[in-house]
Order: structure tokens, then C-alpha cells, then sequence
């Protein structure tokens, strides 16, 4: 299985490499335009698919985690949200206290 996957990942690789290589030649221009327009079909369906796999399997399990913990979230965005504003207002306050002790020849404590 893990050899499948190997081979189909390196295949698009090379797909996606060969769309940029052509699309650069003037004489491949055409078919490198046709190859790309063919591949962007296919990959808006694999996109399509991804979108109704996350929405129907993992956003479900992500919104129920978060609605599970959301006091828990708030309150530790709160706390954090505080703690930054004392810290920012410590250094503020030790900027100032120390321009003002050397402008004034004083020592603050």
C-alpha cells in the first residue's frame, strides 16, 4: 500500500513538473496549456473531495473539541491577555524609571 502511494505521489509530481516545464517552451505552449487546463479539472475534483471529507470528518470533531473547552479557552486567553499587559507595563515603567534616574542622577528602587 505504501508503495502505491509512492508511485501515485510521484506521478503528480512529475505531472505538475511537466506542466511547468511545458508551459514555458513557446513551441509546447499549446500542448502544455491543454495539459494544464486538463489537470486543473482534475484537481478542482480531488479539491472538491478533500473540502467534503474535512467537513463531514474532522471540522465536526474540531468544533465539539472547542465547544467542549471554550470556559477552559476564554479564561486562558484572558489570563495570558493580563499577564502580557503586566509584563509590557513592568518594562514600561522600568524604561521610564530608568531614564528618569539617569537624567536626574537618582536611583530608583
Amino acid at each position: 500500500m505504501e508503495f502505491g502511494i509512492f508511485i501515485k505521489n510521484t506521478l503528480v509530481i512529475a505531472a505538475v513538473l511537466a506542466v511547468a516545464f511545458l508551459s514555458q517552451q513557446t513551441f509546447l505552449k499549446s500542448a502544455g496549456n491543454n495539459l494544464y487546463l486538463r489537470s486543473s479539472k482534475q484537481s478542482s475534483v480531488y479539491l472538491a473531495q478533500i473540502g467534503n471529507f474535512v467537513e463531514t470528518n474532522i471540522l465536526p470533531e474540531v468544533s465539539g473539541e472547542v465547544n467542549k473547552n471554550k470556559e477552559l479557552i476564554a479564561g486562558e486567553i484572558t489570563k495570558q491577555k493580563n499577564t502580557l499587559a503586566q509584563n509590557i507595563w513592568g518594562n514600561i515603567k522600568n524604561y521610564f524609571a530608568a531614564k528618569f534616574s539617569s537624567a536626574f542622577g537618582t536611583e530608583v528602587k
